[in-house]
């Protein structure tokens, strides 16, 4: 249904405008995208939740790859409406694909109840209360993202606040990689029939290797944030190099987060998933204007770390108070090392930005030493499970606890 509707919604914008311009037009057919969006990710998390994990991270590569290229193509073709008609054309597909995947990995005979959604509502009520929850969420935290940008705007200029896109964009991609792997992998985990402190065991026993894996993915930018601005943009964008590192430091804090967020959201407490969700974003909302002012991009990145810092703090506090879960300290301990360790690499590559091979080498040395200590101090079992993770993707998953 919503593939059609974004179809017939399509195919209007091109032959009537009611008024608008026709870029306005399509800019409107755009928003038809979301839903479809929103659809993929549920079922890609309907994969992970029947154990298909492979499947469902492989769905989530295929559509990025897709929405990245239908972007080129479509802004190639037909400049920013191209772009709108492109993004919301290969959105319909990868849905309907996905909805396809799950269809043939579900039991049979579980597809009777999905056609009745109004008594299924009914008898769900806590459906619509989820649903508004993370649309509100939705909304909130991009908003953040765009605050930052137009105060940068406004204090300091166009220049910088490219800079500042360059900088965000290293720094979400990162985020985003491992978000999606955490929802994928602990949502189902989190909300089983269980007792709270066995799936908050769970938890910690991922974290545990996410935080090296974090680590590892975030040595490379952090060491040669030159490199990667020259490969991702152009020299012409070589200032944001200076602060790359404390934007990706904050949301890799912002990712450690995310995990408890997703435990709040298993207990079925909406309220704290909420508390801790946009205490980040509004903390930035409110001191972005003033930070950009006084410190510049640079001080708005430490106030990125802060607002991840409390973010976390609050869930800690909300997992304590309401539902008695503790995080272990030997877990606070890793993830302190990680930030500690991302940080010193930050602070040796802005130190040292000569291009040279000899630079390269001693930067790849120091880097790869960091990754080793990390990896050490994993527990046997979970070291080698992360040394295994890339043969072991080509297996089917692990089936759901």
């Amino acid at each position: 249904m919503l593939a059609a509707g974004a179809g017939l919604r399509l195919g209007m914008g091109w032959l009537t405008t009611n008024g608008l311009t026709r870029s306005a037009s399509l800019q409107k057919t755009a928003s038809e995208a979301m839903p479809l969006m929103g659809a993929a990710n549920l079922t890609r998390n309907a994969l992970a939740t029947l154990g298909r994990h492979r499947d469902a991270a492989l769905a989530m590569a295929v559509s990025a790859v897709g929405l990245a290229l239908a972007a080129f193509i479509g802004v190639q073709w037909g400049g920013i409406p191209g772009l709108y008609a492109a993004t919301l054309i290969v959105s319909a597909v990868i849905a309907l694909l996905l909805d396809w995947i799950v269809r043939r990995a579900s039991p049979e005979g579980d597809e009777g109840d999905a056609v009745r959604p109004l008594a299924y509502l009914r008898a769900q009520p806590g459906v619509l209360r989820y649903s508004a929850t993370l649309c509100f969420v939705g909304f909130t935290v991009p908003l953040s993202y765009t605050v930052l940008r137009s105060s940068v705007l406004g204090a300091l200029g166009p220049s910088a606040a490219g800079y500042l896109a360059a900088a965000l964009t290293v720094a979400t991609g990162a985020r985003t990689v491992f978000t999606q792997a955490s929802s994928q992998f602990l949502m189902p985990r989190a909300s089983r029939d269980a007792p709270k402190e066995h799936r908050a065991a769970e938890v910690g026993s991922y974290l545990r290797t996410l935080v090296v894996a974090m680590l590892i993915a975030a040595l490379p930018v952090a060491l040669f944030p030159a490199e990667v601005i020259r490969v991702l943009f152009s020299v012409k964008f070589l200032p944001a190099a200076i602060f790359i590192g404390v934007f990706v430091l904050g949301e890799l804090m912002m990712a450690f987060g995310d995990a408890y967020r997703i435990l709040l959201l298993g207990f079925d407490d909406l309220r704290g998933y909420l508390a801790t969700t946009i205490a980040a974003p509004a903390l930035v909302m409110l001191g972005a204007s003033f930070v950009v002012t006084h410190y510049g991009i640079f001080g708005l990145g430490v106030l990125h770390v802060v607002a991840a810092m409390l973010g976390l703090l609050i869930s800690q506090l909300r997992l304590r108070r309401a539902h008695g879960t503790r995080t272990p300290g030997r877990l606070m301990s890793l993830y302190a090392i990680m930030i500690a360790l991302v940080g010193g690499a930050a602070l040796l590559g802005v130190t040292f930005p000569e291009s040279s091979l000899v630079t390269w080498a001693w930067k790849a040395g120091v880097g790869l030493m960091l990754a080793a200590v990390g990896v050490g101090l994993l527990p046997a079992a979970e070291r080698g499970a992360l040394l295994r993770a890339v043969p072991g993707m080509r297996g089917r998953g692990t089936p759901p606890a």
